[in-house]
């Protein structure tokens, strides 16, 4: 019912009002504890900055952002960490066998695909994830997938 009275405008009411507005300043007795924790962080990060991006131009590979499709090219290929993740295909933590949980795994080439023919004839050199004796190091100057 009131909220009829309110709507139909049959009840007008003036009430004052004080605004205040608060505004909030930090004041710092010594700016020095501030600045130079993060200007020394800064300082520490820029090399190591400099460092991730000069090897990702020295590699030559690009990431692609979340993606699905370069989880699935690197993670195909390697026989042992495909028959041990088929037992976790449900998904979910509760599904993950044990024996994958407890799996070394690295990054290189793929020893077992090294010279595979393709449909032209050439040998294709594969580079992904694997168990240790899988893998071996990548070398500098060797194409990769093509």
């Amino acid at each position: 019912m009131m909220s009829a009275v309110l709507q139909l405008g049959f009840w007008h009411t003036t009430v004052p009002v004080n605004i205040t507005n608060i505004h909030e300043v930090y004041s710092f007795v010594s700016p020095k504890t501030l600045i130079i924790p993060y200007l020394t962080c800064l300082l520490l990060s820029i090399p190591f900055l400099y460092l991730g991006l000069n090897s990702l131009r020295l590699n030559g590979v690009s990431a692609m952002e979340g993606g699905f499709l370069q989880i699935l090219m690197t993670t195909t290929g390697s026989k042992t960490l495909e028959k041990a993740a088929m037992g976790g295909c449900l998904g979910g933590d509760e599904n993950v066998p044990e024996n994958l949980k407890s799996m070394r795994i690295r990054f290189g080439e793929l020893v077992w695909s090294r010279d595979v023919e393709d449909g032209d004839g050439g040998a294709v050199k594969r580079a992904g994830f694997g168990t240790d004796d899988e893998v071996m190091p990548l070398r500098r100057g060797v194409t990769y997938g093509v």
